[in-house]
């Protein structure tokens, strides 16, 4: 078994770094495919990024259009994955979060320090989805494994929210301070922030009725995601 979780995944830095982007996200999975046993189940971790968010949240059957070059470049290893005659099972997580609050990524983390540290913070109210808790994808791969599961699976919380009130949320579970959380939209991170170079996905979010119905998997609110990871920080 081979589980794939690389990936060059900072969405800005994909835009101008496409080389590299490339390099790690298509030729990366397409080495591990050249390189390996064909009878070896290829797990691979993919991205709601492949959809463009006009009409989520989405099943896994929906039509993909990536609107960002990360996206592009999840896709291409997709189909490149499908198309290489061995056993394979797609994940699309998004958002995913965990109780590492350093890692760059991690949404929890830069919302959690941020309000700690009494910094106000800016974060979109027009970017839906159903966030993604760390351990819970990983016990979601272990069951995969364990019922044989290949194909395309999406996974994520219940519920569907904005960035925002997911902030929102993490301020209130965690008794830190909501009002340093402004809201704004993404065209105004567009027009302003010259970072802020990838389009993202506005309506997106995953339908998690597959792996649940296939794998009788339970799936969790984001609620209680952030109490257990609350639980995991001894705060």
């Amino acid at each position: 078994i081979i589980i794939n979780c690389a990936a060059y995944s900072d969405v800005d830095k994909c835009e101008v770094n496409r080389d590299h982007a490339h390099d790690v996200n298509v030729s990366g999975v397409k080495n591990l495919i050249k390189y390996s046993r064909t009878t070896a189940l290829f797990i691979y971790i993919s991205s709601d990024y492949v959809f463009n968010g006009e009409s989520g949240p989405y099943i896994e059957t929906d039509q993909t259009f990536p609107i960002n070059y990360y996206g592009k470049t999840k896709l291409e290893a997709e189909n490149f994955i499908r198309g290489s005659r061995r056993p394979y099972l797609i994940l699309r997580p998004n958002v995913i979060y965990s109780e590492n609050i350093f890692h760059k990524s991690n949404f929890f983390g830069w919302v959690y320090k941020s309000l700690l540290n009494n910094n106000s913070i800016s974060v979109v109210t027009d970017q839906v989805s159903n966030p993604t808790f760390a351990p819970h994808l990983s016990d979601a791969i272990f069951k995969c494994i364990i019922f044989n599961c290949q194909g395309i699976y999406h996974f994520g919380s219940e519920d569907y929210l904005s960035r925002y009130d997911f902030a929102c949320l993490i301020a209130d579970t965690f008794k830190l301070n909501k009002e340093l959380i402004k809201p704004i939209d993404t065209e105004y991170l567009m027009d302003n922030i010259d970072s802020y170079m990838a389009r993202r996905p506005l309506n997106s979010g995953l339908k998690t009725n597959k792996i649940e119905n296939e794998m009788d998997l339970s799936i969790y609110s984001t609620q209680y995601n952030l109490n257990l990871l609350k639980k995991y920080l001894h705060i």
